[in-house]
């Protein structure tokens, strides 16, 4: 029976739905503001999401030149929805759920699967806000958030490496191991003499500009020497094995 449906009715019946699960949120946020403020409010609610989202559905079925012309006007609301509401509402949320749900209409059109998804994630993202920042002030300290960024800075391009060392600013830095690396300016391969010298001359002005200790781990034979060119062994202050 679903498949007898036209495929833009389907469209369009997603991206009203879509609308209306966001709209339900932002509802009941723009009710609780006002029990907390009652001249306070949110201009978006059920109806303004579910037009804005069939809105985006009804100007990607239209065409490119509809579809740019409502995104500008949505675009233009949700500037002066800011303007309007910045002083007693300084956060952008409201306004970037009317950009998003007006997307998310126009993807429903060809994706609407991914539509839906993507509208009730952004629904949990909306509804979580107390508990995100709860967790973001209360529960989750510097000293593990910055254990994250050393997690996430898993890389083997050595600019991005380097630009984590100057963000997070750690006392240790452990390269496990250094013939992973690639300098992307060099043509060579990973391992080979060249990146080796330049990734580890890299890293220790890197260390000695932050004050920070460095461990080069690098690969050894079955004998247990350093395998390859003995670059390491010079530029290192001790070698362990």
């Amino acid at each position: 029976m679903i498949e007898q449906i036209p495929t833009e009715i389907q469209g369009l019946a997603v991206a009203l739905g879509c609308g209306l699960l966001i709209g339900v949120e932002r509802e009941q946020h723009k009710l609780s503001k006002v029990s907390d403020d009652p001249e306070g409010g949110q201009p978006a609610g059920v109806r303004t999401c579910a037009l804005i989202a069939l809105s985006g559905g009804t100007a990607a079925l239209l065409g490119i030149v509809a579809l740019a012309v409502a995104g500008v006007f949505v675009a233009a609301i949700s500037i002066a929805s800011y303007l309007s509401s910045r002083h007693a509402h300084p956060g952008l949320t409201t306004e970037v759920m009317l950009v998003f749900t007006f997307l998310i209409g126009a993807l429903a059109m060809e994706q609407p699967a991914l539509a839906a998804g993507l509208a009730v994630i952004s629904t949990i993202l909306l509804q979580a806000k107390e508990w995100l920042h709860r967790f973001a002030k209360q529960t989750l300290s510097e000293n593990e958030l910055n254990d994250a960024l050393l997690l996430l800075a898993s890389e083997v391009a050595l600019p991005q490496v380097i630009g984590a060392i100057e963000e997070v600013e750690p006392d240790l830095v452990i390269v496990d191991s250094v013939q992973t690396l690639l300098h992307p300016e060099l043509s060579s391969t990973p391992g080979s003499v060249a990146q080796v010298r330049e990734c580890s001359h890299r890293l220790a002005a890197a260390a000695k500009r932050r004050g920070c200790a460095t461990v080069l781990v690098g690969h050894v034979t079955k004998d247990g020497a350093l395998a390859g060119p003995r670059v390491l062994e010079h530029l290192v202050d001790t070698v362990l094995s």
